[in-house]
């Protein structure tokens, strides 16, 4: 028995042997330049696109999503893509539609690849009326000189940043990608994640601002609006220099809760299980706090209710 071990060991170093010879030799075969080891190859297409349109639909896999303002009567879309993954872009019913054709069978999913396929979408105004984008893996960029009525983001493993003034409702869906919203003009702002982190900055005179992710972190900085509401699993809650001007509410299962510079005008409910609530607040409250285990450390002041319950964690505020 030992003697067929020893004789399996020996078989098993030199495969890998082998195979460390083979990735070395391809190595110095491209001298040393790995790009050109890739196995899918990708070519640059733009499409001109002469007739008006006020929407904007956008479905892909891959390829990051990215906008441009340009001085041109037209639009266009230039898409760095994979032979067997085109997009095509036409005007219907006043919509620009940009979708993708996945002609890729099972094995040309296994190789390896440098660089991402990018769709630039160039636009010769600033004001547009629905912008709806659906990705997997693609990452989303929306610059802030552009203006939406209402836009809806979905993607599975892609980051959104979004910096573009939206007159309604903004309704971003990921579910390992971080989310990032900075912007000054939007009415009704809605996120969901699963692990990504959500931050949110500078949002101005919204009615409702809304997070919601299981693990990801969420953090939210410098907003005025009507209503907040941020509910978390185990990511960690930080909300710094905002004002609700009816409500605010948090909820969290096993992640600490920090306000910095924060309130909510007319009530403010906070709960955990396991994590620590921490923080100071801009006017004084008639705390309503209820702990197991936890030590509990707020000011004997009136003011709006503001209620405060966890298991196992401490409230110090």
């Amino acid at each position: 028995m030992k003697r067929l071990t020893k004789k399996t060991v020996r078989i098993a170093l030199l495969l890998c042997l082998s195979g460390l010879l083979i990735l070395l030799a391809s190595f110095f075969s491209v001298d040393f330049d790995i790009t050109k080891l890739s196995t899918v190859a990708f070519e640059t297409n733009t499409q001109e696109i002469n007739e008006a349109f006020t929407d904007i639909a956008i479905e892909t896999k891959t390829a990051d999503i990215s906008f441009v303002l340009w001085e041109e009567e037209g639009c266009k879309v230039v898409c760095r893509e994979e032979a067997w993954m085109k997009h095509t872009a036409t005007v219907q019913n006043g919509t620009l539609m940009i979708s993708v054709t996945d002609t890729r069978k099972w094995y040309d999913h296994i190789g390896m690849s440098f660089g991402d396929a990018e769709l630039t979408i160039y636009l010769p105004k600033t004001q547009y009326g629905e912008l709806e984008i659906k990705s997997d893996t693609g990452a989303v960029e929306v610059p802030e000189v552009f203006d939406f009525e209402t836009a809806t983001v979905e993607t599975d493993t892609g980051d959104v940043d979004w910096q573009a003034a939206v007159a309604r409702d903004l309704t971003i869906e990921t579910d390992t990608g971080a989310v990032n919203v900075d912007t000054d003009n939007l009415e009704k702002l809605e996120v969901k994640t699963s692990t990504g982190d959500v931050s949110v900055n500078s949002v101005r005179n919204a009615l409702t601002v809304s997070v919601e992710t299981n693990t990801g972190a969420t953090r939210l900085n410098n907003i005025r609006c009507r209503i907040f509401a941020v509910k978390s699993d185990t990511g960690e809650i930080r909300v710094k220099d905002t004002v609700a001007g009816f409500n605010g509410t948090v909820i969290s299962q096993t992640g600490g809760v920090t306000l910095e510079n924060s309130d909510a005008v007319e009530s403010l409910y906070i709960k955990t299980d396991t994590g620590d609530v921490t923080g100071t607040l801009l006017s004084g409250k008639q705390f309503q706090t209820e702990t197991d285990t936890g030590n509990i450390d707020v000011p004997a002041t009136n003011g709006a209710p503001c209620v405060i319950t966890t298991n196992t964690g401490d409230i110090k505020i």
